[in-house]
């Protein structure tokens, strides 16, 4: 009987320990996902506004005089902002600092263009950071 009772409890410990292993990597599995779905979802914005502001940026540099262009470039900027990595942010801060105290019909400024230039490494980086391509 005692035998019975012995291998009872061995089958009941085992039966719990297998449960709390699967829930455990379950947990883990639906963690690791979310993160992935995340991490993609970052990657997809990021292009997207990455993509919009060299379109407004590469068309208000052909027509500095006009005010609808600067608009979207504004627009674009701010879109920038909410997804920028570090680096770009601070890039992204340099020209929308730059573009505050621009005058209209002017040409863009040298450090305008340099700053620029940057940016665009900076979004490649940002952009080849993500692991799940």
């Amino acid at each position: 009987m005692t035998e019975t009772i012995a291998v009872a409890l061995i089958t009941a410990v085992s039966g719990i320990a297998g449960v709390a292993v699967g829930a455990l990597f379950a947990f883990l599995t639906a963690k690791s996902t979310r993160k992935n779905e995340y991490e993609k979802l970052l990657y997809e914005k990021r292009l997207q506004a990455y993509q919009e502001f060299s379109t407004a940026c590469g068309e208000y540099l052909k027509a500095t005089d006009n005010a609808e262009l600067y608009a979207n470039l504004l627009v674009s900027t701010q879109k920038v902002y909410l997804v920028a990595g570090e680096e770009t942010y601070s890039y992204i801060s340099i020209i929308s600092l730059l573009l505050r105290d621009a005058s209209p019909k002017e040409p863009v400024s040298q450090e305008f263009k340099d700053t620029y230039h940057k940016l665009l490494n900076s979004f490649r980086m940002d952009l080849s950071s993500y692991k799940g391509k």
